[in-house]
C-alpha cells in the first residue's frame, strides 16, 4: 500500500510540473514583452522557451517511464496469475 501511495504522490507532482511547464512560458513572454525589445530581452525569452521545452521533455519522459513500468508490472502479475 505504501508503494501505491508513493507512486500516486509522484504522479501528482509530475502532473503539477507538467501543468506549470505549459503555463509558464506563455505568461513569461507576456511579462517580458515590450514595444522595443533589446537583444538581451530576446535572449531571455529564448532561454525561457528552451528551459520550458527541456522541463516538458523531462516530465514526459518520466511519465512515459512510469507508464512503461506499470505495464511491465501488470504483465508480470498476469504471468504470475496464469502460472498458478
Amino acid at each position: 500500500m505504501d508503494l501505491l501511495l508513493q507512486q500516486l504522490l509522484w504522479l501528482r507532482l509530475l502532473l503539477l510540473l507538467l501543468i506549470l511547464s505549459s503555463w509558464w512560458p506563455s505568461n513569461f513572454q507576456l511579462l517580458v514583452a515590450a514595444p522595443q525589445q533589446s537583444s538581451g530581452m530576446i535572449a531571455k525569452q529564448h532561454n525561457a522557451i528552451y528551459c520550458h521545452n527541456k522541463l516538458r521533455s523531462a516530465v514526459e519522459s518520466v511519465l512515459h517511464w512510469h507508464r512503461g513500468n506499470a505495464i511491465w508490472r501488470d504483465r508480470k502479475t498476469v504471468r504470475m496469475i496464469d502460472s498458478d
